[in-house]
Order: structure tokens, then sequence, then C-alpha cells
């Protein structure tokens, strides 16, 4: 095969163009091969060539994925069994980036649950299941989540439960309540741990809520929507508005 020209074609790759169809070859593939000063290729250089480049772009697309998240082992090579359907260069791609310390389950793992402990308010539960996806070994998980205490969970729940609640602050307590929890777990946390958080939250502020002002509120929101001179309609909104936290007593004296 005649070699045309060997010209930069994206990153860390080179187009060859030649009398046949052109090649998309990795820069490392290229200068083992002295293809930049080559002026033509025969069928067994041409099949070590693509033979190179199959382990070399495989080995450069691992970097790219490995250099955005970690990864689990089985999840790296799930990924990259997209790419070597066959296998071909897989297991070789994979021992050398073990060779290399680019593959660690363990410090991957590590990373993972630290950075999500330190920077997202989210729970154990949260990241377990994460993690799982990821492909991590279930005890290697749950050794790793021994570092995420009681204490740093009530701290973040804390912080939750003040930033929600600014969402919530025109609905009743019971309501917030429900909502409060639906959140925390959601994210990852223990009703052991936040339903007595949650609770002495809202006992603190009910001194300084006025629930009676929040449902007039609520009321006059929905007031025309129901003739509450219609009994049925009367009852459709005493109904909605107990679904919405507030008691029965509360809204007969309102209505």
């Amino acid at each position: 095969m005649r070699i045309l020209s060997v010209k930069p074609y994206k990153k860390h790759y080179f187009k060859l163009e030649n009398d046949s169809d052109p090649l998309i070859l990795h820069q490392d593939t290229v200068f083992k091969h002295n293809l930049l000063n080559a002026r033509s290729i025969d069928e067994k250089t041409l099949a070590s060539i693509k033979d190179d480049d199959s382990y070399n772009s495989l080995m450069q697309r691992s970097i790219d994925l490995l250099a955005r998240k970690a990864y689990a082992k089985n999840a790296l090579v799930k990924e990259l069994k997209k790419y070597d359907k066959e296998g071909a260069m897989l297991n070789s791609v994979i021992a050398k980036l073990e060779e290399l310390g680019y593959i660690n389950d363990q410090k991957a793992l590590s990373q993972m649950v630290e950075e999500t402990m330190l920077y997202d308010l989210k729970g154990p539960d949260f990241i377990r299941h994460k993690c799982e996806n990821e492909g991590f070994e279930h005890h290697s998980i749950e050794d790793a989540l021994s570092a995420f205490t009681d204490d740093l969970q009530r701290e973040k729940i804390r912080t939750l439960i003040k930033r929600e609640n600014k969402h919530f602050h025109k609905l009743s307590l019971q309501k917030r309540k429900e909502k409060l929890f639906t959140s925390l777990y959601r994210k990852g946390f223990s009703p052991e741990l936040f339903k007595p958080l949650v609770e002495a939250f809202l006992n603190e502020i009910e001194a300084t809520t006025d629930e009676a002002a929040i449902l007039e509120k609520r009321l006059d929101a929905l007031r025309p929507r129901y003739d509450t001179n219609d009994f049925k309609e009367r009852q459709k909104l005493v109904q909605k508005l107990m679904r919405e936290g507030f008691s029965y007593s509360q809204i007969k004296r309102h209505l």
C-alpha cells in the first residue's frame, strides 16, 4: 500500500491517506511504525499496524474515561466492551491500566464516597446505590461508608431541613413534616436519624409559625374554585385542606 500523506486529524490521532481507504491512527501507532517518514506499507506491516492501533485506541479511550471520573474495574470493562466487542485487546488494556495504577477499586471507591460525603447533601443509602451502580462490590462499599458517622449525617440532615423548609413556608406544619420526611428519605438518610431532627425543628418553629394565617391564605387561593354554599363542594374543600395537613377544627373555624 502506497502512503500519500500522514496529517494530524484530531487530538491524539493522524489521518493516513493512501491508494486505498484512508486510515485514522492513534499517534502512538504512527510514531511506533515511523509512518511520518514511510512511503509504503506491506500487508504484514499493515496487519501489525492495525493490531497496535486497536490497542492504542482502546487505551486512549480508557484514559479519557478515567479522566472524567473514577471507575470500578467491572464498570470500566463493561464500558470498553462497547468499543472492543470481541475483547481482542481488552484484557491487555486492563492489565496495563492496573500495572500503571490507573485502576484501583479501593482507591476509586474511597474517593467517590469521600467526595459525596464532603460536597453533596446525600445520605448513605444514596451513596450505596450510586456505588453499586458503578460496579463496586457490596462489602467494599460498606467498609467505605463506615466513615459516614451518625454525627456527620445529623449535621447534613439539619442543613437540609433548614434549606428545604424555606420552600415549604406556605404549608401547614404537618404538611411540612411529610415533605421533609419524603425529601430526606429520597436523599438516602435513615428515618431513625431524620425523624427526631425534623420533629425537633418543627417544634422549635411552631411558636413563631402562624398556622391560621397560612390557612387563611390557602383558603383565599382555593375559594374561587369551590362553591362554599354547596354542601358537597364545601366538603371537597375541607377534604383538600385536611390532605394539606390542616386540622378539621382549624378549617371549620375559618369556614
